[in-house]
């Protein structure tokens, strides 16, 4: 069975040339000399949602948050996924690829001033993995892991996995004494810590607003400059505009900005910074396929739905420039991304031929789910009303950011739409990250949990995992990705920006990767 199968959809991507790339390092204002930074560094953060309990189980978009109370194993230095040390500084692969060893550094503590130890580790990742937490995806091959040491641990996998360690950027370390002393998941989630450089949760108001006060003891590798960070739960654009333009918010974070939002933020003087980001496309959850009639298991319907498409005036009107047409499940810039693949043309009488030829000329009924912190209505509506015009009705079915994530990870016994509106980004570098996406599923769950079936694409996908040379990694994964191709497994809409917007008193905008909104460097000026 391949362990790739269940990879983790951590959404979002590489981004088009078109848009402007901060390098990594370099500020997007520079600091004038005779700027002073402001007496009260409290940085007000909007984003459009905020996780409803602080621990990592919550959700695997919530990299701030996260990176606020947690460190990581290792992190990424760039957008070239470089990695570099963190918790851990050292790390190597065994003779036969099935185990790593990372050094852990021996001068973290966590809230309660126990130290951070390669104990926690294990523990953190076992939890993880035993809890099917969102990050469980990027471990489906590690079927151990333990401490050797005090700052020494060992994670084993069923067979050679390349990318365990991009898999432990996304690993965030709990305490495993006081975890187990406030009696396990519940009790912790009531009170989380971390060992991350802001200590103290003020205020927590679930889903709706965090405030987090930074420690006063120093962290030992991470130096941030804001004494708190209050992140808000804004969920409308224009919103978050107001709120900028008027001064309660300093920074905004994960919003997909629509284009002619992108040019008003620049014409009243906001720093923008725009990064590589997402694919955005519309999934089929190919478990389905199994449990209920559908005219989505027939190519020739997926062939047409993607024909049906006018990509091309999706990017121009919502994005004015900022996106391009997207015709893979793949972004330039990863490895998996296929630069041979044709563009999709905008085709709906070639669409309507596609329906007629599988038996479906009057057409049928479909539904969809997205939710708004990925997909924006417009485009919802958009790709409802090109559907509508070659006979097929889609229900749209709008859903908050939880239940979507359960939706998506097969959670609670909901059962997807036929449809979902999504993002996938290559999170760790290794192709396609997008969760249920193989024939396996964790044991126990329920087959719509399968986005895509091919057992020669996990062959493929198995291959490029276990691969040490880069260059035959990367060919691997473009013939797993002509395979997908061949089936017309999605939707492929668009290669979407991401963007940081400030306001013109943030200093410090600087984006590391485009997982990675730390916010170390983010200050005020007067």
């Amino acid at each position: 069975m391949a362990f790739r199968r269940r990879k983790l959809l951590v959404f979002l991507g590489m981004l088009s040339a078109a848009c402007t790339v901060a390098p990594s390092g370099s500020a997007v204002v520079p600091t004038a000399t005779t700027e002073q930074r402001a007496e009260q560094q409290v940085l007000r953060v909007a984003q459009k949602t905020l996780v409803t309990n602080l621990t990592p189980q919550a959700s695997p978009l919530e990299f701030p948050t996260y990176w606020a109370l947690y460190d990581n194993l290792l992190q990424f230095a760039d957008q070239n996924y470089r990695l570099e040390p963190s918790v851990a500084t050292r790390w190597e692969v065994g003779g036969d690829g099935r185990s790593w060893r990372f050094t852990i550094r021996n001068d973290l503590k966590f809230s309660n001033w126990d130290p951070l130890t390669a104990e926690d580790v294990a523990f953190s990742l076992l939890e993880l993995k035993q809890r099917n937490w969102p990050n469980a995806g990027n471990f489906v091959s590690v079927t151990a892991a333990r401490a050797v040491d005090a700052t020494t641990v060992e994670i084993t996998t069923t067979q050679p996995d390349m990318s365990v360690p991009n898999a432990v950027t996304l690993l965030w370390i709990l305490p495993r004494r006081y975890y187990e002393a406030a009696g396990g998941f519940d009790g912790f989630r009531a009170r989380p810590i971390g060992s991350g450089p802001y200590y103290e949760v003020v205020e927590f108001r679930p889903g709706d607003l965090i405030r987090f006060r930074k420690r006063t003891d120093g962290h030992p590798f991470r130096q941030p400059i804001a004494e708190e960070l209050i992140f808000r739960a804004i969920p409308e654009n224009a919103q978050i505009l107001n709120g900028l333009r008027s001064g309660e918010v300093d920074v905004a974070l994960g919003v997909n900005w629509l284009g002619d939002q992108a040019n008003q933020l620049k014409s009243l003087g906001m720093q923008l910074l725009a990064f590589p980001l997402a694919y955005n496309g519309i999934f089929m959850p190919w478990g389905l396929f199994e449990v209920k009639p559908t005219p989505l298991k027939e190519v020739r319907v997926r062939q047409a739905l993607n024909y049906a498409i006018d990509r091309e005036r999706l990017a121009r009107s919502f994005f004015a420039g900022y996106a391009e047409p997207a015709n893979q499940d793949a972004i330039p810039g990863s490895l998996y991304y296929l630069p041979t693949a044709p563009k999709i043309p905008y085709d709906p009488a070639k669409a309507k031929q596609l329906l007629a030829e599988a038996g479906y000329s009057q057409g049928f009924k479909l539904t969809m789910d997205y939710t708004i912190s990925q997909t924006p209505p417009e485009i919802a509506v958009a790709v409802q009303s090109f559907l509508r015009e070659i006979g097929v009705e889609v229900e749209l079915s709008q859903l908050e950011q939880a239940v979507f994530v359960d939706k998506a990870f097969g959670r609670n016994n909901l059962l997807k739409g036929d449809l979902w509106a999504g993002r996938n980004r290559d999170t760790l570098g290794f192709g396609p990250s997008r969760a249920g996406i193989g024939c396996g599923k964790p044991v126990g769950a329920p087959p719509t949990t399968v986005n895509y079936c091919n057992p020669e694409w996990d062959r493929l996908m198995d291959l490029a995992y276990a691969e040490r040379d880069p260059q035959r990694r990367q060919q691997l994964l473009q013939q797993a990705n002509q395979v997908e191709l061949n089936d017309w497994a999605s939707i492929f809409l668009l290669i979407e920006p991401g963007f940081v917007a400030a306001t013109s008193r943030v200093r410090g905008v600087v984006i590391q990767h485009s997982a990675y909104h730390k916010l170390d460097s983010f200050y005020l000026v007067r």
